[in-house]
């Protein structure tokens, strides 16, 4: 297994629970699963996604809590064998809720007086509550049948590391249950009953709840944001027309459908989603980035207004998934883009793409950098309107008869046969762990390097400039 997916799944382990014993305990019974599924080439990522680990970690954490025995019978590593002997996550997430209900059952009783504090009304007989003791937990943990009592969160409650909340109907019946990290301001979970998604009744009466609690976040765990009228809505449900009011953010799961129309007002990064089916309008307030994914559909108009829009080992069916790009950088890494979309950037770079046609670069104004690496099928570039830099990284050709109009050209690590005659570079011309057959004649730079690579005789007529140290320069 690769130590970027050993990382990551320590990561994702790490991440649904603050406490190191119970992380450990975590690795033992599914980072285990998840390294043995990564080790045979599965998704360990999906096989994270098909169980609820947050509530596997409520479990543990529980347990740790209260010292259940059987966490001191351990096997000769130190490792509890209740843990040990789960095959399938499945196994695991089925005996995080027997354990759980088991608990539940002992404890359903009516809370006492101070155990809970009114925060407000939502109309037509609902109302939010906060959970102020352990008491008060058992109570919503056994009404609710998830894990939020039985000792899990007593310790974060007393201390005041978070804050739990309750939705209440008329006859004090619980129906939505909220934690929130205090300190940060995040909402940890929100959920209905049997730790499922609550019902769209309850999540769009607490948008005045979430109106009073200015800058509040979803962990991407969670799979929620807020929209622009403040409802809670589940990233895989969102209507068309959506306004994300902050990121959105999503990994892992077998499909996932965005609306047609679709604005987000600050990042959105999308990873490991098997397919994505895009919306026909995307706006980004901040940057965006795709990863790892099938494409379906196209975007026709894209605005981002951050620095950065990058896909990266994304797959699609037809030429392009982008239609117009309005963007500051646009990036592509082994994405399946055949041909460029009608765009408005000031940088662009291509990277380890099939793509073999670049010419639709020449009427395209406004280009500051352009980067081109690894593209085996790119057979010339293009007389490009005036350029900034271009870098142009392991490309097959030998020979440029033609190069575009810039103020600094990189090469690397490639074979340079001919370049134009009376090329002109007003700024850096650097051949980086390149072979050089010849410099051409009437070559005009501003400075000029060679790093790792045996510099050519040099013309008679060259001019350089000005000078100044970047590897081996030439003199003036």
């Amino acid at each position: 297994m690769s130590k970027t997916n050993h990382e990551a799944i320590s990561d994702y382990l790490c991440g649904l629970d603050p406490d190191a014993r119970v992380q450990l305990l975590l690795a033992y019974c599914l980072g285990r699963l998840f390294i043995k599924e990564d080790g045979r080439g599965g998704d360990w990522r999906a096989l994270a996604n098909s169980v609820d680990g947050r509530h596997i970690a409520d479990w543990l954490r529980a347990a740790v809590t209260n010292g259940e025995p059987w966490l001191g019978n351990v096997d000769e590593h130190g490792r509890p064998k209740k843990l040990m002997k789960f095959g399938k996550v499945d196994q695991v997430a089925a005996e995080a809720d027997k354990a759980m209900a088991k608990a539940n059952q002992l404890k359903i009783a009516h809370v006492a007086d101070g155990n809970e504090e009114f925060v407000m009304e939502l109309g037509n007989g609902l109302y939010v509550v906060r959970l102020l003791t352990p008491e008060a937990l058992d109570y919503e943990s056994s009404m609710m049948q998830h894990c939020v009592g039985n000792g899990g969160y007593d310790q974060a409650i007393a201390s005041g590391e978070r804050q739990v909340f309750s939705v209440r109907g008329v006859t004090g019946k619980p129906h939505v249950t909220i934690d929130i990290d205090t300190a940060s301001g995040w909402v940890v979970e929100i959920k209905g009953k049997q730790n499922q998604f609550p019902n769209s009744v309850y999540t769009e009466a607490l948008a005045p709840f979430f109106r009073s609690r200015p800058g509040i976040k979803f962990l991407r765990t969670s799979g929620l944001i807020l929209d622009q009228h403040h409802r809670v809505v589940h990233v895989r449900s969102l209507p068309d027309g959506t306004v994300v009011d902050g990121d959105l953010r999503i990994s892992g799961g077998d499909e996932l459908v965005l609306p047609k129309n679709l604005t987000v007002e600050g990042d959105v990064e999308i990873t490991f989603v098997k397919k994505i089916t895009l919306p026909e309008t995307l706006s980004v307030g901040g940057t965006l980035m795709i990863e790892s994914a099938h494409l379906e559909g196209r975007i026709e108009q894209l605005t981002v207004g951050g620095w950065s829009t990058f896909f990266a080992d994304v797959t699609h069916d037809k030429p392009s998934f982008l239609g117009t790009v309005s963007v500051e950088h646009l990036g592509f890494d082994n994405a399946a883009i055949e041909e460029l979309p009608t765009m408005k950037v000031e940088s662009l770079s291509i990277d380890n793409c099939a793509i073999s046609d670049l010419s639709s670069l020449s009427s395209h104004e406004g280009l500051k950098e352009l980067r081109l690496n690894n593209l085996p099928n790119v057979t010339e570039i293009p007389a490009i309107r005036p350029v900034g830099k271009l870098e142009l990284h392991e490309m097959p050709m030998r020979d440029y008869p033609v190069l575009p109009d810039v103020e600094d050209i990189t090469f690397s690590k490639m074979h340079i046969g001919k370049l134009p005659e009376n090329l002109t570079v007003p700024g850096m011309l650097t051949f980086n762990c390149c072979k050089m057959e010849e410099l051409p004649r009437g070559l005009s730079v501003g400075n000029i390097a060679f790093i790792s690579t045996q510099a050519p005789e040099f013309p008679e007529d060259m001019v350089v400039r000005a000078a100044r140290p970047a590897g081996r320069t030439a003199a003036v």
